[in-house]
């Protein structure tokens, strides 16, 4: 998470039209992200995140 806020702070600065996502793998995010406080942290953050199926390389889930 650190990593992407880093680099989202720094992008914005320079190409501030560009969206940074964060990708999470479906399993991951529907276990971890499910949770009520990493919810709201998420949501404070205003995180964009990119939800994809690594078997079969497919993104299932843009949430912006």
């Amino acid at each position: 998470m650190g990593q992407y806020l880093l680099y989202r702070s720094l992008l914005q600065k320079q190409e501030p039209e560009r969206k940074v996502f964060l990708a999470v793998a479906n399993d991951i995010y529907s276990s971890l992200f499910g949770e009520p406080e990493i919810a709201d942290y998420i949501t404070e953050l205003k995180v964009k995140i990119l939800v994809f199926n690594p078997k079969i390389e497919e993104v299932e889930q843009w949430i912006d």
